[in-house]
């Protein structure tokens, strides 16, 4: 029976067939990949590069603001030869740093990756620099009107809408127009003090005692320094009153944490008694009249803020 021997060769092939070898135990699944680790969280952050642009044979130098956290610069490099960082210096907390940057005459367009170091970790950040379009026949620069604005935009903040349309100047509240009210007023100076203590900017109240310098914006504004008024300072050594007054003063400034320089002073007599009343600063035609920069320079050769 021919189909019965097909069984039979087939069972036999199957038993003499040798058992397939033992698979080795392949143990847990592979991990899979890991993902990048998270940053530390005092790792430095750049969020805002100003300016974030620059232009060849403007200025051979540039001062670059940077803003983030956890910007303690240790190093700063740029991988263009014909850029060099001259300086660095970061505000207290690490939020802002300022880079000084010198340009090279050969430096052709192109982006900078500038690399930022701390103890914390690095970071980078780019910086494009273009040829300059000719200007001749389109936009011919600034005025007055333009710089007043682009220095002083805080001059005319709105912190108190309140007092847009006062009664004394009723429906002259118009931004657009120069001769019309900004409505700017103290608040939005206010609003904008921190953001200049958070970049290390010193604050003074200058003429204090007089004018618009009263005693409520020692307590609105976080100021540093306080300076008395030269019509307080003409008074000392000429009657006790003057030297009482300015006494107070002092004290409470010290009282306040704000350093204090008094403005005027131009006689021996006068240093005396502010030296006796523990005055920290001076200022006067005693010490030098005003003179042009170069001169200053060459009197005071230390580097600002040595």
């Amino acid at each position: 029976m021919p189909r019965l021997s097909f069984l039979l060769a087939l069972c036999l092939t199957a038993l003499l067939q040798p058992a397939p070898a033992a698979r080795a135990n392949p143990g847990p699944p592979a991990a899979l990949a890991q993902a990048p680790a998270a940053p530390p969280p005092d790792a430095p952050i750049v969020t805002k590069v100003e300016p974030p642009n620059w232009w060849l044979n403007l200025t051979p130098d540039l001062m670059l603001l940077l803003s983030g956290h956890h910007l303690e610069a240790t190093r700063v490099t740029c991988n263009l030869a014909t850029l060099h960082i001259s300086r660095t210096q970061a505000s207290a907390g690490g939020d802002y740093l300022f880079i000084w940057l010198k340009i090279a005459p050969e430096a052709r367009s192109g982006t900078a990756i500038c690399r930022v170091t701390t103890p914390t970790g690095e970071t980078s950040f780019d910086l494009p620099i273009s040829a300059r379009t000719p200007t001749l026949g389109k936009f011919q620069g600034l005025n007055a009107q333009d710089v007043l604005y682009l220095i002083m935009p805080d001059r005319f903040a709105n912190g108190d809408p309140s007092n847009d349309d006062p009664a004394v100047s009723r429906g002259l509240f118009d931004r657009r127009k120069a001769r019309y009210y900004h409505g700017g007023d103290f608040q939005g100076v206010i609003d904008h003090l921190p953001y200049l203590k958070d970049l290390g900017v010193t604050l003074a109240i200058d003429d204090f005692g007089t004018g618009y310098s009263s005693l409520s914006h020692l307590q609105r504004f976080p100021l540093d320094i306080l300076k008395i008024d030269k019509s307080f300072v003409d008074e000392l050594g000429l009657d006790q009153g003057g030297a009482e007054i300015v006494a107070a003063v002092v004290k409470l400034a010290h009282a306040l944490g704000l350093q204090v320089i008094a403005e005027g002073v131009e006689t021996e007599r006068q240093l005396d008694v502010l030296l006796r009343l523990e005055c920290d600063f001076a200022q006067g035609y005693l010490f030098s009249r005003p003179v042009p920069a170069k001169e200053l320079v060459e009197k005071f050769p230390l580097p600002l803020g040595a």
